[in-house]
């Protein structure tokens, strides 16, 4: 091997190490999100249960959020954070920080146009999201009421999700993974005080400071992403806005993005119209089960998205096939190692996990049924969405942002047949499994077409790499359901906070400490994090 060649393989596994280092930088503060999320929605369960108020208030918060998703993190920053990664890679701190205010400035008055529009149309599109409750007043009218209250939410966080695009793009990814904890933080806060005073405070009220807090926490997520934005050389301010050829390019880049990088948010939409028609209470088991569902997905998912990007733009744009190949192949593989277990241990822990985190106050028996068979079906489709995430970062590394739409528009076309058949056979759960099914249809085309164009090549080592995890990850399976029935045979009838925790947290660690020596025997992860830095 000549000396050029030796230093580019070093140079790629020091890169490549970066990129791991990042992503548990990520995957971290994220992972510490989605446990204050779960702490928020324990409280949330604790004081409404399952009720006329739970349903409201997840459809109302949904709009900002999949809005936010669909807009602002699913398709600008697609198409924004290669370009701040280009100007970043060529030194051009002017043309950064000129692109970033322009940019800003186009994003900040559109939204408030768009805010201003859905406010007053809040009325139609609660109608058109929520079709099932039109006919219910009590329901239609709080959801209209809290969803004007929330929605100025989207504002906030759009401008908090550029900015972590343009943090992201200059490798600092702590603060931008870890503001969401600033919102459940104030949130957790409100519904304390809601439980302090559950007897003296009506519903509704807690409702309202609940509502409101989730704006005073996008404000306060806003000022901090502002101020770490200067600290990092790159001050931000709202002036007139101006759509320069350049700023054109990116919103025409965006368009066919914004329903290829959200599928999954489309398909959830769907699901609550879906939901919407069942009786009382579907809507709000879809939410608590995608809420667990989430853990993994986030805390995955998220992490190799965020930190691939970048790092795939960089390779595809210096035509660097070989740092491209290394670093996706990684993040299948590293993905693929943390997800498949994960899955695994939801589906078969699903009933515990569901019954020790929501299972008291006003969330009773049933509903921590009902909840754990939405959880089980929606669990089968973890792995699919975290390898759409990274085929998705392959695509729009290479600018291609329309391949995505087509095959979202597909996958949403079979999510609504297959809610429409599902539904009237197995109801909220039926809904939850037409989900997973297009997510998996969504990945499997996904992934075709990039082995098609030579965008993805898998290596032999990392073929068997693959093999040996869903080879561990099934017996780290089977000792979690031995554990777990042994241990719920010793523990029945003892409904206890402790025993709950037992029934739960034994077969976790057993399922840990197995997948960690497999692993370890088996040297999965040698080639991304081992072998690689020798």
């Amino acid at each position: 091997m000549s000396n050029s060649e030796i230093k580019k393989e070093s140079s790629l596994k020091v890169k490549t190490y970066v990129f791991v280092k990042f992503f548990f930088v990520v995957a971290g503060w994220t992972g510490l999100s989605r446990v204050s999320g779960v702490i928020r929605e324990m409280l949330f369960v604790n004081i409404f249960g399952i009720s006329l108020f739970s349903d409201v208030y997840t459809i109302a918060i949904k709009l900002p959020n999949f809005f936010r998703r669909f807009f602002a993190e699913g398709a600008l920053n697609a198409v924004l954070v290669p370009r701040f990664s280009g100007l970043v890679a060529a030194s051009d701190d002017e043309g950064l920080r000129n692109f970033a205010k322009q940019i800003l400035s186009v994003i900040a008055v559109g939204l408030l146009l768009f805010v201003i529009f859905f406010e007053m149309a809040m009325p139609m599109v609660v109608k058109v999201i929520a079709p099932g409750f039109k006919n219910n007043y009590d329901v239609y009218t709080n959801i209209v009421h809290f969803a004007r209250i929330m929605f100025p939410y989207i504002w906030f966080i759009s401008i908090v999700a550029m900015m972590n695009g343009l943090l992201n793009s200059l490798n600092h990814f702590s603060w931008p993974s870890a503001i969401s904890i600033v919102l459940n933080a104030i949130t957790i806060a409100t519904l304390i005080i809601g439980k302090l005073y559950e007897k003296s405070l009506p519903l509704s009220t807690v409702m309202h400071l609940l509502s409101y807090s989730i704006l005073v926490g996008g404000i306060i997520q806003c000022a901090i992403l502002w101020g770490n934005c200067r600290k990092n050389g790159v001050p931000l301010a709202i002036t007139r806005p101006k759509i320069t050829p350049e700023i054109k390019q990116v919103l025409l880049a965006a368009i066919p993005g914004i329903i290829g990088a959200s599928v999954l948010q489309i398909n959830i939409f769907i699901d609550i119209a879906f939901a919407s028609t069942l009786p009382i209470g579907a809507v709000s088991y879809l939410n608590f089960a995608d809420r667990l569902n989430q853990l993994p997905i986030s805390l995955f998912g998220a992490a190799l998205g965020t930190t691939l990007l970048p790092s795939l733009s960089q390779y595809w744009r210096n035509n660097d096939r070989a740092g491209a190949n290394l670093v996706q192949n990684k993040a299948i593989t590293f993905g693929l190692a943390f997800v498949l277990p994960a899955t695994i241990g939801l589906f078969i822990l699903a009933e515990p996990i569901v019954a020790l985190l929501y299972g008291h106050g006003k969330f009773d028996s049933r509903a921590v049924t009902q909840t754990m068979l939405a959880l089980k079906a929606y669990s089968l489709g973890i792995p699919s969405y975290v390898l759409t995430k990274v085929f998705s970062a392959i695509f729009f590394a290479n600018r291609d942002t329309k391949t995505p739409v087509i095959i979202a528009a597909t996958s949403v076309a079979l999510n609504i047949v297959l809610n429409y058949i599902l539904k009237e056979l197995y109801a909220h759960v039926g809904i939850a499994t037409a989900t997973t099914i297009a997510s998996v249809v969504n990945a499997v085309i996904s992934g075709t077409v990039l082995f098609s164009r030579d965008l993805l090549k898998f290596e032999a080592v990392d073929c068997a790499n693959i093999v040996k995890t869903i080879i561990a990850s099934l017996i780290m399976g089977g000792i979690v359901y031995f554990v777990f029935s042994k241990v719920s045979f010793y523990t029945s009838g003892k409904a206890t906070f402790f025993y709950e925790l037992l029934c739960t947290g034994l077969p976790i660690l057993c399922g840990i400490v197995s997948y960690a020596l497999l692993v370890y025997k088996l040297k999965i992860l040698d080639r991304v994090v081992g072998k690689d830095l020798q």
